[in-house]
């Protein structure tokens, strides 16, 4: 199969959470993503790899649709019909969590699979969204909002009334999500390596395994 999306600059929002709760479990081994990385992907980039499994297909399917939309290529309708129809299979992932959105030549990766090379099916872009509500003590006075700290933890009246000021804060998050379909897993050992090369040079090693 070939890379049929590339979301990449996609301005809208979609939320996204992959389970982790499987029989199956990706562990980075070794890294040597440096500085480059941390210039251009920022300080607080952090990469995951994981194995999906059938149950998470729909998740996956809403994502690519979402991407599909956004990126809006000529072939739309055909690659629209070719992920309503993703078979069943071995499926992998790779996340890269930038700070911000990144521009196409430093989405570049390279990947290594058991050590034969393989290529991303299909590459997405999205915005995860978490909010927090805060809520801070205050009251009314003449129609004014005002905040006050009382100095000791005694119950506090106003006059003419007390009341609580809320406030939302937004906490985005960048994610670039490539995904592989598998032909072959192994299964004795049941150890596999995917292997992650940057286009700034880094690499990076995980290894996946069946839990007992």
């Amino acid at each position: 199969m070939s890379k049929i999306i590339q979301s990449i600059g996609i301005l809208g929002l979609f939320l996204f959470h992959m389970s982790c709760n499987t029989d199956y479990e990706f562990t980075k081994k070794a890294a040597s993503f440096g500085i480059e990385e941390s210039k251009n992907y920022g300080l607080s980039y952090s990469i995951q790899a994981f194995y999906i499994p059938e149950e998470q297909l729909p998740v996956i399917r809403k994502r690519l649709l979402n991407s599909l939309v956004q990126d809006n290529p000529s072939n739309r309708k055909e690659l629209w019909d070719r992920i309503q129809n993703l078979p069943k299979g071995n499926y992998i992932g790779f996340y890269l969590f930038p700070e911000t959105m990144i521009i196409p030549e430093y989405l570049g990766f390279q990947f290594k699979w058991n050590g034969t090379e393989i290529t991303p099916d299909f590459i997405s872009y999205a915005t995860q969204v978490k909010g927090n509500v805060r809520n801070e003590p205050g009251f009314i006075w003449m129609g004014s909002p005002f905040t006050f700290y009382p100095p000791d933890t005694r119950v506090y009246s106003s006059y003419p009334g007390q009341r609580y000021q809320s406030s939302i804060e937004l906490d985005w998050q960048h994610s670039y999500l490539f995904i592989f379909a598998l032909e072959s897993i192994r299964q004795d050992p049941e150890i596999n390596e995917l292997r992650a090369i940057s286009p700034l040079g880094g690499m990076a090693d995980f290894t996946w395994r069946k839990l007992d």
